[in-house]
């Protein structure tokens, strides 16, 4: 049987080892930098001089059947979990209202918006109604905002409980997250909120002097981070699934005082986070940056696991990009994507009084027709199983003929192999951050 290295492979050389990644099956290998050199040479030789080797990266997928179309996996994968899914991804906003004013914030907040009872049995009918007609398997239920704890007792919770109920007595799994400043979070709400198979995105802006320059109260201006701080403690010590994923806004200030903020959560249980750093997106990136490569090194060498830029092995570029997938603001008005204003020019339909989520057809007809990486940047990529191309609502801003503008790799602050092994270490880290306890 004739055979061949995988498309989607990277080989980073590391002194007298070389690291083997596959972006399309998520493996790893670690082989000797001679048996690199013969497999540049060739395969026979390799498969002969090294016959244990060979089946490993066999097994791994390192080395594929000459005959298997990768492009044909990628599309099958993709038209299987953006068509063929049968979880529901459904957010919430219920309100777009918030506490803070964050300068970097993208959303107009509405003041005093909330959601009010009409909506919330309408949403109740949509899942009944999917449950009934058997359309889901399961839900993923999210709440974003403005600030989706405000008014946490008479929106958030008892809709989250309905929903809850409605899926226990289906049979089907159930899980809950909250994407917060955390700030409303006490411990009465830590107690309810432990019901919900919850899970949270936290963001912090760098260590305290940093971060309370732009995580303030509106109404009295107070900084927030030790209360931050202490709320992530909580919630992992007290919530026993409980997964936080900690994101890290950053800039060059951020970046120079992160010391500070890795001390203040060394006591935190590994198992229960993870370490995320995104840039401000109003501010320039680096070609090669060293500081954001040293604060990634110091999370990891700290037992972290760690993540940087958004790809991971997937099927889509963006749930966007899934049949289904719905937003659902506190009025009603439904959305696909949570990356732009809620407003009237993006909306894509309309939560109507029988749970039935009437959709623009036209608009998301333009967003599910063509998959995001069908173009030639994309399908020459080693990158595309874990990015899968500019999202839609990125392509439909640029156009077709602009797609190297929005291209992921254009925001990556690091060689190509520094992130492959940042991906490897996270890996292994996540198979032994139970140790960290």
């Amino acid at each position: 049987m004739n055979m061949k290295i995988s498309q989607y492979v990277y080989f980073i050389e590391k002194k007298n080892k070389v690291l083997c990644y596959s972006t399309l099956y998520n493996e790893v290998a670690l082989i000797s930098l001679n048996a690199y050199k013969t497999i540049e040479k060739s395969l026979d030789e390799f498969k002969e001089k090294f016959p244990n080797v060979y089946s490993s990266l066999v097994a791994n997928k390192i080395i594929i059947e000459d005959e298997v179309n990768e492009i044909d996996i990628i599309r099958c994968r993709n038209k299987s979990e953006t068509f063929y899914s049968r979880n529901f991804d459904l957010t919430l906003l219920p309100s777009l209202d918030c506490n803070l004013r964050c300068w970097y914030c993208y959303e107009d907040h509405v003041r005093n918006s909330r959601m009010g009872r009409d909506v919330q049995n309408n949403i109740v009918k949509l899942i009944r109604n999917k449950i009934g007609r058997k359309e889901i398997d399961s839900l993923s239920l999210n709440f974003y905002g403005g600030e989706p704890l405000l008014d946490f007792d008479d929106i958030a919770y008892p809709v989250s409980i309905a929903l809850k109920s409605l899926c226990e007595e289906a049979g089907i799994p159930f899980s809950t997250f909250f994407t917060t400043n955390s700030t409303f979070i006490d411990d009465n709400m830590i107690h309810k909120l432990a019901e919900l198979n919850v899970g949270f995105q936290i963001t912090l802006d760098g260590h305290k002097e940093k971060h309370n320059k732009i995580r303030f109260k509106k109404s009295n201006q107070e900084g927030t981070y030790q209360q931050i701080i202490d709320t992530i403690h909580k919630i992992t010590s007290r919530i026993e699934n409980v997964f936080v994923n900690i994101r890290i806004n950053y800039d060059e200030q951020t970046l120079q005082n992160i010391d500070g903020l890795l001390e203040d959560l060394l006591e935190i249980d590994r198992s229960k986070v993870n370490i995320h750093f995104e840039r401000v997106w109003q501010t320039n990136t680096v070609s090669d940056n060293e500081i954001l490569k040293r604060a990634i090194y110091l999370f990891m060498m700290n037992g972290f696991k760690t993540t940087y830029v958004n790809w991971h092995p997937r099927g889509f570029a963006c749930k966007a990009e899934c049949l289904n997938q719905a937003i659902v603001s506190y009025d009603g008005k439904v959305y696909k994507c949570t990356g732009r204003n809620f407003t009237e020019e993006h909306c894509d339909g309309i939560l109507d009084d029988d749970g039935n989520i009437q959709w623009k057809t036209g608009r998301l007809e333009r967003r599910l027709a063509k998959a995001t990486f069908e173009n030639p940047m994309c399908l020459a990529c080693k990158m595309l199983p874990l990015c899968m191309g500019p999202c839609s609502q990125k392509q439909i801003d640029v156009g077709s003929d602009h797609l190297r503008q929005v291209c992921s790799k254009n925001v990556l602050e690091m060689q190509m192999n520094d992130y492959i092994e940042y991906v490897c270490n996270n890996m292994l880290i996540s198979n032994q951050s139970k140790k960290y306890k």
